[in-house]
């Protein structure tokens, strides 16, 4: 039992010390770069000041240039929108994160949370309006932050991380996501090029869900906040490098197989 207890002393030790270090590399954000930010954004954020981080990461405040974000929050949530929308985001909530304690309840906070915040981005984003994939975006803000910030934060990623490029129609940004990948799959990983060319598997029937949620559907939820702490500091690439690395871990089943199980080894990577 001392045991136990002296080495869950030490891992609150240890947290402590990491969450004092970011605190310090954050001051004076972005002017001041931190040399160290990479590795250590690596090594994982804190949990504890992980929604904090994220926050200061995106540098959400700025995305309303300078006018309430409550108030524009609860403008766009009260906007009535189209039964449509409406009727797709209500469908989409109680099929996020189901296993997930606080999206689990039929109709419960976290449904009812995160039905409000899709809503109020589908309003404020009309080029993209609401599209599949969002939900889960909003859905991992939700479980570090409050519906304001949850709010902020998913508009930011859409307008100044070029997610929205993910969503418009035709969906101009996941056609040029899904050629870089094709173009780093044929350099890195050139047998497993070969062989999904020669069984007609392109990006866009596997890699839609990677890039549209950054990693959130079908992996780990501790891997994908991984993710996620990576990408917000360096941006899309993460995304391409992410991608490589399930694909070589996967690549000697993955060149065993067919069609038919291509399918489903990438579905369940």
């Amino acid at each position: 039992m001392k045991k136990v207890q002296k080495v869950q002393q030490q891992k609150v030790k240890l947290t402590n010390e990491r969450i004092v270090k970011w605190q310090e590399m954050l001051e004076g954000w972005p002017q001041k770069k931190a040399p160290k930010m990479k590795p250590r954004g690596r090594k994982g954020i804190p949990d504890p000041i992980r929604g904090y981080v994220w926050q200061i990461l995106l540098e959400s405040g700025d995305v309303f240039q300078g006018q309430d974000r409550s108030k524009v929050y609860k403008e766009m949530l009260n906007k009535e929108g189209s039964k449509k929308m409406k009727e797709t985001i209500f469908k989409d909530v109680t099929r996020t994160f189901p296993k997930h304690i606080f999206f689990k309840d039929k109709f419960g906070a976290g449904q009812k949370t995160l039905y409000n915040v899709c809503k109020a981005v589908a309003n404020c984003q009309e080029e993209t309006g609401y599209v599949q994939g969002m939900g889960y975006i909003i859905a991992v803000l939700l479980t570090y932050m409050d519906q304001e910030d949850a709010f902020t934060s998913c508009i930011t990623l859409m307008r100044n991380f070029n997610m929205a490029g993910f969503y418009k129609p035709g969906m101009p940004g996941l056609q040029k996501a899904f050629y870089v990948l094709l173009s780093l799959i044929k350099k890195f990983l050139p047998d497993l090029h070969t062989h999904f060319s020669a069984n007609n598997m392109l990006p866009s029937m596997y890699a839609s869900q990677w890039f549209m949620t950054i990693y959130a559907v079908n992996i780990p939820f501790e891997c994908t906040i991984r993710i996620w702490d990576i990408f917000f500091i360096e941006k899309q690439k993460i995304l391409y490098r992410v991608a490589l690395a399930f694909l070589k871990m996967a690549q000697k089943e993955l060149l065993k197989s067919e069609i038919e199980g291509l399918f489903t080894n990438l579905r369940n990577l």
